[in-house]
């Protein structure tokens, strides 16, 4: 049944599927915990010599040699900026794709997906000394480094809340608006699902890079701005950050996605009963093949499942898009599930669901678009009206156009406009 969508190693894909069946917290206290309630900054973590070049140095580290070789210069440094970015789309729970490490000098791109293996072995070190200062940014990403490398934190310390003291204010910044005050300069912050492509695309990598750089470089500004009263500064919020466990999240049924006429269909018993079953299959298929559920079946796919109730293989496939990521197991396992459960559907209620032409106000593989051109909208809409024809066909129920009926209204308001139009031309 697995697909492996980003193509990982085996081994790493295997070990993706193994983590998506668990539930509940990752462990039940962090390893390090009065280590990270006890750790204070040192005097050589303010005092030490900040960022000196203005343009950053970006290494791509994919191979073995190249990540020994920058652990060991790592190690020996005071502070390092750690950042990361993920993939959510294709990777049930997400995957951390990219992992970056600044010093003064470079910023190290490491692939995770090449050193997966490697990294706790090499970076648990680094991570665990509290001698090694860690500056992130939110560091909401450190329970993902928990989940995917067993890494735990000691030492850490959010540059957010830094600024926040500085500036005086309880209001959350983004990095990009802290670089342009801080430094006069303009940062943009990426926001991509190509972080799983390999190779990565270079303008990604050098973006990435210039993040991790002013991560570190802001709070070599602010520790200079602060250098006297830095030392007693609590910290509580980057202790928060550091102490936070994974969770693995628990999935339940959104009936708030379905068009309206599905959720009143919902509101029967037994069809919700349908419902809650298809979500679980949906569930487990998603977890199989290591990808987000919306992308194996939408919402308002299942929606039109529990309402028409297929009982062939091939009226589910006239229902489900091609482009769905289920094998012929799967979609055998679903006829299963619906002939089991519409078993239990009384006959009048089965009757009354599947002899209406089926209106679900959006395409049943709608998914929200931007930048669609006219064209490409009115070629989706003939694919809707004839899906719904196909649909209705297997219930037995004519064939109908669903164009607009044009009426006297129609023609009042044209006229109107005419004559809005010539006034305004003419007078």
């Amino acid at each position: 049944m697995a697909s492996n969508v980003l193509n990982l190693a085996p081994q790493l894909f295997k070990k993706r599927v193994e983590l998506n069946k668990f539930t509940g917290r990752f462990i039940s206290d962090h390893p390090y915990q009065s280590t990270v309630q006890n750790w204070k900054l040192s005097n050589r973590m303010i005092h030490e010599i900040g960022v000196t070049n203005e343009t950053p140095t970006v290494k791509w580290i994919d191979n073995l040699e190249m990540f020994k070789s920058a652990v060991n210069i790592i190690s020996d440094k005071v502070a390092i900026a750690v950042h990361c970015k993920s993939t959510a789309r294709y990777s049930y729970l997400g995957i951390v794709s990219v992992l970056v490490i600044s010093t003064v000098d470079v910023d190290y791109v490491i692939d995770c997906f090449a050193l997966h293996s490697d990294i706790y072995e090499l970076l648990s070190p680094v991570f665990r000394n509290p001698k090694i200062l860690k500056i992130v940014f939110q560091g909401n990403f450190l329970p993902a480094l928990q989940r995917d490398f067993n890494l735990f934190s000691v030492g850490v310390i959010c540059v957010e809340e830094l600024y926040c003291i500085y500036e005086q204010t309880d209001c959350v910044s983004k990095l990009s608006r802290i670089v342009s005050v801080l430094f006069g300069k303009e940062l943009e912050c990426v926001q991509s699902d190509e972080w799983y492509q390999r190779p990565l695309d270079w303008k990604l990598l050098l973006q990435v890079g210039k993040e991790s750089f002013y991560i570190l470089k802001t709070w070599h500004y602010l520790r200079l701005e602060l250098i006297e009263t830095v030392s007693s500064i609590p910290f509580s919020k980057s202790q928060e950050a550091c102490l936070q466990i994974y969770e693995f999240p628990e999935v339940k049924p959104v009936l708030s996605s379905l068009p309206s006429s599905l959720q009143h269909l919902l509101k029967l018993p037994e069809k919700m009963l349908l419902f809650e079953s298809l979500f679980k299959w949906r569930d487990e298929v998603a977890r199989d093949v290591d990808i987000i559920s919306p992308l194996i079946v939408s919402d308002a796919i299942l929606g039109v499942i529990c309402r028409v109730v297929p009982k062939s293989i091939d009226s589910i496939n006239v229902i489900i898009p091609s482009s769905s990521h289920l094998s012929h197991e799967a979609i055998s396992k679903l006829l299963e599930i619906l002939e089991r459960e519409s078993s239990r559907i009384p006959e009048s209620i089965r009757s009354s669901t599947t002899s209406q032409p089926i209106h679900t106000g959006k395409p049943v593989w709608y998914a929200p678009t931007f930048n669609v051109s006219n064209s490409e909208r009115r070629r989706n809409r003939r694919k809707n009206q004839k899906l719904r024809n196909q649909l209705n066909q297997i219930q037995g129920i004519p064939k109908q156009s669903f164009k607009r009926h044009r009426g006297p209204s129609d023609l009042i308001r044209r006229q109107e406009r005419k004559k809005a139009y010539l006034l305004a031309k003419y007078s």
